[in-house]
């Protein structure tokens, strides 16, 4: 055994023996590097290893965008200034200082980095203590129906591009069983669903995932945990380059495919829309995606299912993915966290923009998350509507646009309809211009603009408002407050600077001043913050909400009011509650004014002063903070009362499938007969 090792190290020896001693040293010197490196590597394999159970689940949402919120305040130092909608007086109240504790300020809400793409995690993961930590499963899933057994009205469609049923639709998924069972479900519903081209991606492999995935039959391709990344953004854009990758090396043949999240429902027309939508995207060079979401979509401002728009924000709940997109541009410079950001930033939009509807066909169920509360549920995406038709084709009156007539309610449903005002965009341009031409357009100014919110009917209300550009908005955020719609920029939804939605009846047009629209038609009248300082007579409907918004005792904390009603104090929504729109709808306040202490929002009923916090310096408010001279606003929330958001997805669900023997196909319908 010795001559057999001498011989093998003699063996070795040789070839090294021969160089020069400069090579032996670089020799020397690289093998020093590698064997440094394998030991760096071997230790950050084993660091990662031990922390990797503890992350959190990949679900992109928008930490809710798919949207991400970029702005918005309650970052130490990073205060805004006193807001126009309140009364400028002074800082503390009287010389008692109510709640000298320094609070955060102004009436913007509080910072969310991601609120729709970092996800609703699994209930049980959560820390927070006003978070549900049960869940009641739902009953037993209904059985899909075959195309053959649909109303006959469904074969008017046309699919003569892309047909829904041959549509591949990837599901994202980590370890949240419960909401996995439900998004299962719901798109089961589906017309046209086909259990063959659902494919769920797994980020690592879950026992439970695999059962609920065995027990539905569909095809599951598992992503192993990337044990070198410790950041949840990082580990979801990890996973989203791995699913597109794979499902298009599945299928060479396809151009598109669908790409959704394991929190989500989906309307009875789901796939039809998509199929309708598909050559748009694969047509149209300046299309960047087409989505299934609208940010804006909330009960009361929605009416037309047959319509679709134009943004220049890209929306990420439910989107189609283009395969040129992916293997020309993407997949070489897919980021390494944050991918939402990455598609909405300028540089890889190119100008292109995102197709989305009116009335979504995706609903977001992820009611918590690292980043994602029941408060912010609630204020924008429980009152999302979902379409409940099963029939609903897309577009206008095809005979009036062949007339130059943009028509967009188009009656009754059986009616030709067109898409051509979608594409090109010099076409969509045409249709945004009709608007501000209309017979029925009002325009704004500060003498006349609040009387008009208030009091005209199906008109088009146009308004401008200063902005350099889509990131420079300032102005913005009190005007999303007065309509109660998105608050972050750029403006979701919006089309070259222009926000169509629709409000108590009327079509509203909001217009920033960077617009090509404005520089046509604004004539230099501009409404300021100002304009929006109190509150609309008209307000959106609301499903009523789980949180209790009540008021205090003098003196009273909220923990200890909402310990009394047998539930527990909201601090996100408490945060949200600190504005003087707030305040005013439950107080008799004479004057609204910034303060410096924890305990706001609140009210000195003496004196009738309200109070939320603000100024340089503050933090934000507290549940546990008291005065003696206010009374308190503040949010309570029972945990066990989430079953009710389960109850309102089970309805959706059986909704879908009596769509597709019953739809609704009645000429005349308006929003408080679905909504």
């Amino acid at each position: 055994h010795h001559h057999v090792l001498s011989h093998w190290s003699n063996s070795l020896q040789h070839p090294i023996m021969g160089l020069s001693s400069k090579t032996k040293t670089l020799f020397v010197v690289i093998l020093f590097f590698v064997t440094c490196f394998l030991i760096y590597d071997f230790i950050i394999l084993a660091r990662a290893k031990t922390r990797s159970d503890d992350l959190t689940a990949p679900s992109s949402h928008d930490a809710i965008d798919q949207t991400t919120i970029h702005d918005g305040a309650y970052d130490s130092g990073n205060l805004p200034a006193a807001s126009e909608n309140e009364d400028t007086e002074h800082n503390n109240i009287e010389s008692g200082n109510v709640g000298q504790n320094p609070p955060v300020g102004g009436d913007a809400p509080p910072k969310e980095d991601n609120l729709h793409e970092t996800g609703a995690e699994h209930p049980e993961q959560q820390q927070n203590s006003n978070r549900p930590t049960t869940y009641s499963p739902p009953p037993q899933p209904i059985s899909s129906l075959s195309p053959d057994q649909y109303h006959p009205v469904y074969k008017k469609y046309d699919f003569h591009q892309v047909h829904p049923s041959d549509i591949i639709v990837s599901i994202v998924t980590e370890n949240r069983p419960k909401y996995l069972r439900i998004c299962l479900e719901s798109l089961s519903q589906t017309l046209y669903f086909n259990k063959g081209n659902v494919i769920v991606f797994q980020y690592g492999d879950h026992a439970e995932v695999n059962q609920i995935v065995d027990e539905y039959g569909f095809k599951q391709v598992k992503n192993p945990r990337n044990a070198r990344i410790s950041d949840g953004a990082e580990h979801i854009a990890f996973h989203y380059k791995f699913i597109m990758g794979e499902t298009f090396k599945m299928h060479p043949d396809i151009k598109s495919f669908l790409i959704v999240e394991d929190d989500m429902i989906f309307a009875p027309d789901f796939l039809i829309y998509f199929a309708e939508m598909a050559p748009t995207l694969h047509n149209d060079p300046t299309v960047y995606a087409v989505s299934a979401y609208n940010d804006n979509g909330f009960r009361g401002m929605v009416s037309r299912d047959n319509m679709v728009y134009r943004t220049d924000f890209f929306v990420g709940l439910g989107w189609l993915v283009s395969r040129d997109h992916w293997e020309k541009e993407w997949s070489r410079t897919w980021p390494r966290t944050h991918w939402d950001h990455f598609l909405r930033d300028s540089r890889n939009r190119k100008g292109r923009h995102t197709i989305f509807p009116e009335v979504s066909r995706i609903y977001h169920i992820g009611y918590q998350g690292t980043h994602s509360t029941i408060a912010l549920y609630e204020q924008y995406f429980r009152d999302i509507v979902l379409n409940p038709h099963g029939y609903a084709p897309l577009g206008m009156d095809a005979e009036l646009f062949k007339k130059g007539i943009f028509e967009r309610d188009v009656h009754p449903r059986t009616k030709l309809r067109t898409l051509d005002y979608i594409s090109p965009v010099q076409n969509y341009d045409r249709y945004m211009e009709s608007l501000f031409e209309s017979p029925d357009a009002v325009y704004l100014n500060p003498q006349n603009a609040i009387s008009s919110f208030n009091s005209e009917k199906d008109k088009i209300l146009i308004f401008f408002y200063e902005a350099s550009s889509e990131t420079q908005n300032g102005n913005w955020y009190p005007i999303s407050l007065y309509f109660d719609v998105w608050h972050t920029i750029p403006v979701r939804g919006a089309y070259e600077g222009a926000l169509v939605f629709e409000w108590n009846t009327n079509t509203v047009l909001a217009v920033a001043s960077y617009s090509k629209f404005s520089k046509q038609f604004s004539k230099g009248i501009y409404l300021t913050p100002n304009t929006f300082s109190a509150p609309p007579d008209w307000e959106k409907p609301r499903i009523p909400t789980i949180l209790d918004i009540v008021t205090s005792k003098k003196g009273q904390s909220c923990t200890n009011l909402c310990r009394e009603r047998g539930s527990e104090c909201d601090h996100n929504k408490l945060l949200s509650l600190n504005s003087c729109n707030h305040l005013r709808m439950h107080f008799s306040c004479k004057s609204c004014s910034q303060n410096t202490g924890a305990d706001q929002p609140a009210f000195e009923s003496d004196t009738g002063r309200c109070f939320r916090t603000g100024g340089s310096g503050a933090t934000a408010p507290q549940c546990a903070a008291s005065h003696p001279k206010t009374e308190r606003l503040c949010a309570c929330f029972n945990p066990q009362r989430v079953s009710i958001y389960h109850d309102e997805w089970r309805k959706m669900i059986e909704e879908a499938q009596h769509q597709a023997t019953h739809p609704y196909l009645e000429e005349d319908v308006r929003p408080e007969d679905w909504q």
